[in-house]
C-alpha cells in the first residue's frame, strides 16, 4: 500500500512509498491509474500556490472524489489554513469518511 502526498510545498519525512503529487490533475491521474485502493491515506494540503492552475486548490481533489462517489482511504490534513481546512473536514464528515 502506498501514500498519496498532495502538496505544492512539504514534502514527507519518508518519500518511500509514497506518491508526490503537485497538482490536482496529477493526483487525479494517479488515483485513475492506481484506483484508490492502491493507497492507504492520502496527505492533503488545502492550498495549491503555484499549482493552482493544474486542476485548483486540492480541496476539489476532495470534491472530485465526492462527485465521483470513490471513498478515499483515512486523510490527513497538511493545511494550517484554519478555513480551508474546516471546509475539507465539511467535505468528509458529509460523505461518512476517516479524517485526521
Amino acid at each position: 500500500m502506498m501514500k498519496l502526498w498532495v502538496d505544492d510545498i512539504r514534502i514527507p519525512k519518508d518519500t518511500e512509498g509514497c506518491i508526490i503529487c503537485k497538482s490536482v490533475n496529477d493526483a487525479k491521474a494517479w488515483i485513475r491509474h492506481l484506483g484508490i485502493g492502491a493507497f492507504e491515506a492520502i496527505y492533503i494540503d488545502h492550498d495549491a500556490g503555484d499549482y493552482f492552475a493544474d486542476g485548483g486548490d486540492y480541496i476539489c481533489l476532495l470534491d472530485w472524489l465526492e462527485g465521483m462517489g470513490i471513498k478515499p482511504p483515512v486523510i490527513y490534513f497538511l493545511t494550517a489554513n484554519p478555513v480551508g481546512r474546516a471546509n475539507m473536514i465539511r467535505i468528509c464528515q458529509k460523505n461518512g469518511w476517516r479524517y485526521r
